[in-house]
């Protein structure tokens, strides 16, 4: 799996595929980071969240399975680190005051294990930013009723190498609001209903 991700940033890359401007969901997700010493972005890809975010935090770490996009976001001055979430997060507990996952879980192979990890490296009172593509929207739920074929929730431009962009797995807002709160997590905002194209969620570890 590390080998097709970098082979297709190595093609985004070559094509100059890259805008240095936060997308919708960038744009949701910082408005709901808070300020603190250190922050983490789960799956930074070429590390634009980490670059809008480093006016917050004193110090702003990434991580990625793909060398490619470790080595193209090096030039935001962000400490980052190749790393496979599946595996682990390798920082000592309760180090980060501040984690966003963006658009990361539905790819892993264990979810539950992502966000206790995530839970053990962030601080008492630290925040998650989380979003992930929402299966419960509309217009899925009726293309699977009247295609009688499950939707794609990912872009097309990844098709051809990896079934929907990677997605190994799909959520509603209910399934990230469990798997949260039976991670020490309390809700402190929601989006997912039945016209929204993603989740989002900023959830605040307990004391």
């Amino acid at each position: 799996m590390n080998g097709l991700y970098d082979m297709l940033w190595d093609e985004k890359l070559r094509k100059k595929d890259i805008s240095y401007k936060l997308n919708k969901r960038g744009k949701e997700a910082l408005k709901l980071v808070e300020s603190g010493e250190r922050m983490l972005d789960v799956g930074c890809g070429e590390g634009i969240f980490c670059y809008y975010a480093k006016e917050k935090y004193d110090e702003v770490y990434g991580i990625d399975i793909s060398q490619s996009v470790i080595n193209f976001a090096q030039k935001f001055g962000i400490r980052l680190f190749k790393m496979d979430v599946d595996e682990g997060i390798f920082f000592e507990n309760e180090f980060f005051d501040c984690v966003t996952c963006l658009d990361v879980i539905e790819h892993v192979k264990e979810p539950r294990f992502l966000i206790s990890e995530i839970s053990r490296v962030l601080k008492r009172g630290g925040i998650l930013v989380l979003t992930t593509p929402n299966f419960l929207q509309l217009r899925f739920i009726l293309y699977l009723i009247l295609k009688k074929k499950f939707p794609k929730t990912s872009s097309a431009k990844t098709h051809e190498i990896l079934w929907d962009g990677g997605h190994i797995h799909y959520f509603t807002l209910k399934d990230i609001e469990e798997l949260l709160e039976q991670n020490n997590f309390k809700i402190e905002y929601k989006k997912g209903g039945w016209f929204d194209d993603m989740i989002i969620v900023k959830a605040r570890k307990n004391e």
